[in-house]
């Protein structure tokens, strides 16, 4: 069973029209339909993605004749159209390699779940489902099944990692973060569970849980008149286009009698990009409501300097790419510093993330820049030890 998609096929329609993306499928399905042989079935199953059901011998032999096919495809579409190169990618579930009996559907959906972990990914644009392959679709299913019984058992932990001021190398704030923890007290990391999450409509939750958790942790310290210092929580895509988010944010936040400021929300560079107009009217309500407002992630891979120039954010978190080794030093130190000083100048407090040695924390002291997370300094850490450090700083510089 073949499940086959083609990559970014959005991007063909938007840039040379919906009639050039019908005739790629047209010619596609032709080329396919082409090769298919006597008790074999080609479908389309929605928009540009298809099955197949193909007889076999040896699965070498079967992947070449895919890839005869979608050559094919990807010879006449370089030739009339730019040289824009379309990319195939295909999932393959073979009977042998399934151990439990499964009607089409189920075959059909473990061939969909093999090409997920190649689409958008370099190398190689075939996958065969395998125990791995299985072993991960598992846990995808489970996470995805346990995930209200997580949080009603309060099986998500908020962990903290402190940014630490330059000037006076204290704690100036820090972000909350999230980690799974199982009831046999296994630790599932944020890189498992938030993409699974994000693809199912559950990270919404997820944020809105740690939020809750942070506006608590910060009533209570505020109770026991001990410090507090201003924490950053990340919001998901799917809460930016939330018309509800602001009013839920604030009515938790007024819920806690949070003071003004105290809570700062982070945004990813790539929510910037996607409706700028949208994004300023939520920072303005934001603002409005007393939070601050972050840009995170910057320079990851969509960095544009009219975000700056258009929104009001509050603080910019350089992303840590900036800050690995490149093949000229000087030239990486001269793209930081300027823009570190323009940001500076914009009255937007800058934060470099990913720091791990101190020869970057010297430099970036030098040139100004606010606020260094990282190892170098602190990892993210249980409320706990967080709370132990601040009262140690708090007490040490009295």
């Amino acid at each position: 069973m073949f499940y086959i998609d083609f990559e970014n096929f959005k991007y063909i329609n938007d840039i040379f029209g919906y009639d050039y993306g019908d005739m790629i499928l047209k010619r596609y399905s032709n080329f396919m339909m082409d090769d298919i042989g006597k008790y074999e079935i080609f479908a389309r199953e929605i928009a540009d993605r298809f099955v197949a059901l193909r007889c076999y011998v040896d699965k070498e032999a079967l992947l070449r004749r895919q890839q005869i096919v979608d050559d094919k495809l990807i010879n006449i579409t370089d030739e009339i159209k730019n040289k824009y190169s379309i990319t195939i990618v295909s999932g393959i579930c073979c009977i042998e390699d399934v151990n439990e009996k499964l009607n089409i559907d189920d075959l059909i959906n473990r061939a969909n779940f093999a090409q997920k972990t190649v689409k958008n990914k370099p190398g190689t644009k075939y996958a065969f489902y395998n125990e791995n392959i299985r072993k991960k679709m598992i846990e995808e299913n489970t996470i995805k099944s346990r995930i209200h019984e997580a949080l009603n058992r309060r099986e998500f932990v908020v962990y903290f990692q402190p940014k630490v001021n330059l000037h006076n190398q204290k704690i100036d704030c820090a972000e909350a973060l999230v980690r799974w923890m199982t009831p046999d007290k296994c630790v599932i990391s944020p890189a498992i569970f938030i993409p699974i999450l994000e693809k199912e409509f559950f990270i919404s939750l997820v944020d809105q849980y740690v939020f809750e958790e942070v506006c608590r942790w910060i009533r209570k310290r505020l109770d026991e008149n001990e410090q507090v210092v201003p924490i950053s929580v990340n919001v998901s895509k799917i809460q930016f286009y939330n018309a509800k988010f602001v009013e839920t944010y604030s009515r938790i936040q007024n819920k806690y009698n949070i003071p003004k400021n105290t809570i700062e929300i982070e945004f990813t560079e790539s929510v910037a990009f996607e409706n700028q107009e949208h994004l300023l009217e939520i920072v303005h309500d934001l603002h409005e409501s007393g939070f601050t407002c972050s840009l995170d992630d910057f320079g990851k891979g969509y960095s544009s300097l009219s975000v700056l120039k258009d929104l009001p954010f509050d603080v910019l978190k350089l992303d840590s790419m900036f800050f690995k080794e490149s093949l000229n030093k000087e030239k990486e130190k001269i793209v930081i510093k300027n823009i570190i000083h323009m940001i500076k100048e914009l009255n937007i407090i800058t934060v470099a993330e990913g720091i791990e040695y101190k020869e970057q924390v010297e430099f970036l002291k030098e040139i100004g820049c606010d606020l260094v997370q990282g190892f170098v300094f602190y990892k993210p850490m249980p409320i706990l030890d967080f709370e132990k450090i601040l009262d140690e700083e708090t007490v040490y510089s009295l």
